[in-house]
């Protein structure tokens, strides 16, 4: 409302009206973060019963990069909390 239809970045516009980064706020967390997001999608939704191995969850004794996400959003989580 009233902001002319531009968009900010991370919530705040700089004193020239142009959007400005949060100085608190690191742009790494936030892109990390949402590949994060995507590979949750990716996981969760991986295409079927004949979908791309390294997406499906390894056996016990086994590992994949779907056992990455949740140590991922975990590690995200206490950094943010920094």
């Amino acid at each position: 409302m009233g902001d002319g239809g531009r968009v900010a970045i991370c919530g705040q516009y700089a004193d020239n009206g142009e959007a400005a980064l949060n100085p608190n706020r690191s742009f790494a967390l936030d892109v990390f973060r949402g590949l994060t997001m995507a590979g949750m999608i990716l996981v969760s939704n991986p295409g079927g019963p004949q979908s791309y191995a390294p997406l499906e969850h390894a056996a016990w004794n086994g590992f994949t990069p779907t056992d990455l996400v949740f140590p991922s959003f975990a590690f995200i989580i206490g950094v943010a909390m920094i």
